[in-house]
């Protein structure tokens, strides 16, 4: 069996990705996005900035590649 652990602390409302910049003691960031709407909002990048900025190396993933790994482990739906 594996697992993981989320942290609980979660920033919402305006300019809550400036908090991205005060992470302090991590290395990695990943982003989980599904659809489009981040990308074309530019959303995406500017987060993507803000943690390397931040000295974090981040990845990204997204719903295509989840996709393909439902068909993978035959999910009838993505």
């Amino acid at each position: 069996m594996s697992g993981f652990t989320i942290p609980r602390d979660l920033y919402y409302g305006d300019n809550a990705m400036e908090e991205l910049k005060n992470l302090q003691g991590h290395k990695k960031a990943i982003i989980v996005k599904g659809g489009s709407s981040m990308k074309r909002g530019g959303f995406l990048d500017k987060c993507e900035k803000i943690l390397k900025e931040a000295g974090l190396e981040v990845d990204i993933f997204e719903k295509s590649y989840i996709c393909s790994i439902r068909s993978r482990l035959l999910w009838k739906r993505c």
